[in-house]
Formats: structure tokens, C-alpha cells, sequence
């Protein structure tokens, strides 16, 4: 994937867009954006992004519109900051930068395998997780838009979180099996703690305390000819961050449930998780509570209003759809995104 010729590309350029179902026209102009991750089909580099405009309207196949070519083969992730996009393409093995405002391409980070997760921990420096099997985490450079020395961790690293200069990253087991969590020192770059947890860490936020919360899926349990034998249970663990140790742990759902998606309250009092419907963990309280009934994939919170936003379940097939609630609950709207709508981001 090469980008020489969009050097000196600002194009502002016509995208579709929808709004309540109903088709419009409208250009990509400066303004609130919420951004949305359309993974698209392995092996058929038609990975996208959404965004919702400050009017209410939909604008989808943003980059391949603006710039005339695709953004590559499966968005794992998406992060927006200081007017920056880091897409985190999977099977493309690269980290696609680009202008958050124009769409107009950056910079591309090549040459790292099986990308997965990036977080940002200051304006300078955020840090990106790779490997199916045995993993590493590299520091990035935001400045000069490069990746530094990897650092090794657990197998399958995937979500991130930063407490009291530390990041703690979920070591998923990727192809195979983790129950880790690795602590690395953001100062000096070295890991300095693994916290046993249970099958399969996936995603991990930070509180109003500071403390971390891991949310670890569960296991699938096959025999040797690959029949599904039985199942650990998903959870969610409380993590001191002084000490590093458990505080406690809570069961997700029933045996059988993997969810996949976790996320924190703007005020950092409340742990949601997307298990069919989002549930809410009020970190005082120790109690699930359903705040949507529905059947989603992923959950994410507004870090300006507090709102949640959930995508639905993606066959791939058809468009991505994405809701929109209050943080209580309430429905707000829905949307009809890209294909394989798995976040979204409103910085």
C-alpha cells in the first residue's frame, strides 16, 4: 500500500450520506464528527469509515470518496485524536494516519504483523498491540508518525488502558489461549507486572479512581475433531492500581456468553458491557443492571455527553447499524453505517 501520490492531497469531495433512512447529498466540511468503523470483508480491502455530521447526517465510504482508493483490508480499529485518524488495519498490516477533518492521508506505518489495538497516553506517544501468537506492543511516536521498539508480552495482545503511568494491556491469546494482563511502565518502556486473570482478556478502562477493569470472554472449549465440549465463564475484574491486585470479579451473563466489548462512563462511575443487551456495572455497587435490551456487537460512551453508542450484530452481507442512547438508556436514533460496523468514536 503506497501513498506518495496523495502528498499534497486536501481534497474536500461530495459522499453519501443518510439521515432517518432518507438519502441526501451533502461535502465533508469541517465541524463535530462521530466516527464510525466499517470493517469490511477479509481479503477484500473494502474497509471504511462513517461519520455522523453535527446536523445528524450519515456520510459513509468517506475515504475511498475523498481520496479515490481504499483504506485497506479489515479496520480492526479506530482512534481520533489532536485531529488525527490511526486506522488499525488488520490484514493489511498497517496503521493507516489521516487528516481527521479532510480525510486526506498522513502518513501509513508498514511492516507490523497482525495489528490490533492502538491508545493514546499523551499528545506525543500512544502505544499499538500486534501478534496472534506471542505479542508485542510498540510504543508510537506520534510526532514522527513511527513505531518504536517492541515490547514482548502475552499471546494475542488486544485492548488497552493507562492508569498512574502504567499501561495495562489484554493478553486475548489471539490464536490460542491467555489469562494475562501485562503492566508496562510508560516512562521507561519495560514491563513490569503480568496479573493472572481468567480466559481470554480482551478490553480494560480506567475508572474515576484510577483502578482498571478487565473484561476477560471466556473460553470455547473444542475435543481433538473440534466439537464445542463446553465453555469458562466471561468476567469483569476489578484491578487495584496501586497494588495491581484483584479487588473482585463479576460473572458476565451465563456460560456460553463471550462478550467482547467493554466501556466506561464519562464520569468513570459506571463499567458497560455489550452481551446481547449493554449492561451497566456501577463501580460502587457490584451489580449488573440492563440499560438496553437488544442484541449488539459492540458499546461505546461519548467522551462529550456521556451517550452510549452500540453497533448490532454484522453479517457482512448487508450495512452496519448503529444506535444511539442516553446514558439512562433512552433511544436516540439509529443509522445505517458500512459493512461491519464494529466502533464508535466521539472524541
Amino acid at each position: 500500500m503506497k501513498w506518495s501520490f496523495f502528498a499534497s492531497l486536501l481534497v474536500i469531495s461530495t459522499v453519501s450520506c443518510q439521515k432517518d433512512n432518507e438519502p441526501e447529498e451533502t461535502a465533508v466540511t469541517e465541524g463535530s464528527k462521530i466516527y464510525i468503523s466499517n470493517e469490511g470483508n477479509f481479503g477484500a480491502s473494502n474497509a471504511d469509515v462513517s461519520y455522523i455530521d453535527e446536523d445528524g447526517v450519515i456520510h459513509n465510504d468517506v475515504f475511498q470518496t475523498v481520496n479515490g482508493a481504499p483504506l485497506g483490508d479489515v479496520l480492526q480499529s479506530l482512534t481520533v485524536a489532536s485531529n488525527r485518524a490511526y486506522a488499525v488495519m488488520n490484514n493489511s498490516n498497517t496503521v493507516v494516519i489521516f487528516n481527521a477533518t479532510t480525510f486526506a492521508p498522513l502518513h501509513v506505518i508498514e511492516g507490523v504483523t497482525y495489528p490490533r489495538q492502538m491508545y493514546h497516553v499523551s499528545n506525543s506517544k500512544a502505544y499499538l498491540t500486534a501478534g496472534a501468537g506471542a505479542g508485542t506492543v510498540y510504543p508510537v511516536d506520534k510526532s514522527a508518525m513511527a513505531l518504536g521498539t517492541g515490547i514482548a508480552v502475552g499471546n494475542g495482545p488486544e485492548g488497552m488502558t493507562w492508569s498512574n503511568n502504567q499501561l495495562y494491556v489484554c493478553n486475548s491469546g489471539g490464536w490460542g489461549v491467555d489469562q494475562t494482563v501485562s503492566v508496562i511502565d510508560t516512562d521507561t518502556d519495560q514491563v513490569t507486572a503480568t496479573i493472572t486473570l481468567s480466559d481470554l482478556p480482551v478490553e480494560a478502562v480506567t475508572d474515576a479512581n484510577g483502578d482498571v477493569w478487565v473484561l476477560c470472554k471466556g473460553q470455547t472449549i473444542y475435543d481433538e475433531l473440534w466439537n464445542i465440549i463446553g465453555h469458562t465463564d466471561a468476567k469483569v475484574h476489578h484491578i487495584d492500581e496501586l497494588t495491581n491486585t484483584v479487588i473482585e470479579s463479576f460473572v458476565v451473563g451465563e456460560n456460553g456468553d463471550h462478550p467482547a466489548s467493554l466501556a466506561i462512563a464519562k464520569n468513570g462511575q459506571t463499567v458497560y458491557v455489550a452481551n446481547g443487551g449493554i449492561y451497566a456495572l456501577p463501580i460502587d455497587e457490584g451489580a449488573w443492571q440492563l440499560v438496553v435490551d437488544g442484541d449488539f456487537y459492540t458499546v461505546d460512551v461519548s467522551q462529550k455527553n456521556g451517550h452510549l453508542w452500540a453497533t448490532g450484530t454484522n453479517d457482512f452481507v448487508n450495512p452496519g447499524i448503529v444506535y444511539h442512547y442516553s446514558s439512562n438508556g433512552e433511544w436516540l436514533g439509529q443509522y445505517t453505517a458500512g459493512l461491519g460496523s464494529n466502533g464508535v468514536i466521539e472524541p
